[in-house]
């Protein structure tokens, strides 16, 4: 939870409403938040990325409290940082031209020790068109995910709009780990799906009577909502089809939803 008023955040838990409140971060508006493990466990660390693509860590002390900030300054370089994830016990962050960098973080010795996973996929500030024409950003919008196997995804959509309607392509690649090289998914684990937004992205399962459709990406989304008039984009990895989803009662223009695991509902 963001306070706007006082540029400080809080981790509120959705089940117990109890929460943890952290010293002010060097970045703000923050976009993202994510933990390393729950905040009772010893060593955890949180790390906040901001609006501006600039991500900072923080270990508190072993009260849970205090601790210093560290900014990841080399984010400049890749246009900012979109999205982030852990994977595997490193901090992971996907640059705005595509390439995907692994941190194994240091916080006592102030130390971020870098890893590129993914090199990067297009000059920053474009993404390739078809044909091989450049295609100003600004429509093309990338995640990262674990999926059920453990294993670390890129979801990237990209945004066609003509007249009153909107084509979505959804390329999805996913890390070999052990052969250290990215590979297109074209088909998702027996029932599973994706779920992406700019504030939280998971992987579940679908189970009889979740409604969740095996094989799909679920997009939260905002930034065309005049035109297509729903909060959640589903596509499908088999046919290649988006279909927009609605959500009961409205929701808000100004804000897109947020996904909460199956496990914490």
């Amino acid at each position: 939870m963001a306070l706007d008023d006082d540029r400080e955040i809080a981790l509120c838990s959705v089940t117990s409403g109890e929460s943890v409140g952290i010293p002010r971060p060097p970045v703000f508006p923050v976009a993202k938040v994510v933990l390393s493990a729950p905040p009772t466990t010893r060593g955890w660390v949180v790390a906040v990325l901001g609006r501006s693509g600039t991500i900072a860590l923080l270990q508190p002390d072993a009260e849970g409290e205090g601790g210093r900030w560290m900014a990841m300054e080399d984010g400049a370089k890749h246009g900012g940082f979109e999205d982030m994830a852990i994977w595997r016990g490193r901090l992971c962050a996907l640059g705005g031209d595509g390439a995907v960098v692994a941190y194994r973080v240091s916080l006592g010795a102030r130390v971020a020790a870098a890893r590129v996973l993914r090199a990067a996929q297009h000059p920053v500030g474009y993404a390739a068109g078809a044909g091989g024409q450049q295609r100003v950003r600004g429509r093309v919008c990338m995640y990262l995910v674990v999926d059920m196997s453990g294993s670390l995804v890129v979801v990237q959509r990209e945004y066609s709009v003509r007249r009153d309607a909107v084509e979505v392509e959804v390329e999805v690649s996913r890390f070999a780990a052990e052969e250290r090289k990215w590979e297109a998914v074209e088909e998702l684990a027996a029932g599973e799906a994706l779920f992406v937004g700019s504030v939280v992205s998971v992987a579940a399962r679908a189970t009889e009577g979740s409604g969740i459709r095996g094989n799909c990406v679920y997009m939260a989304r905002r930034e065309v909502e005049l035109i297509a008039p729903h909060a959640i984009g589903v596509y499908s990895l088999a046919d290649g089809e988006a279909d927009g989803l609605a959500i009961s009662g409205g929701h808000s223009l100004a804000a897109e939803p947020v996904w909460i695991a199956p496990s914490l509902a």
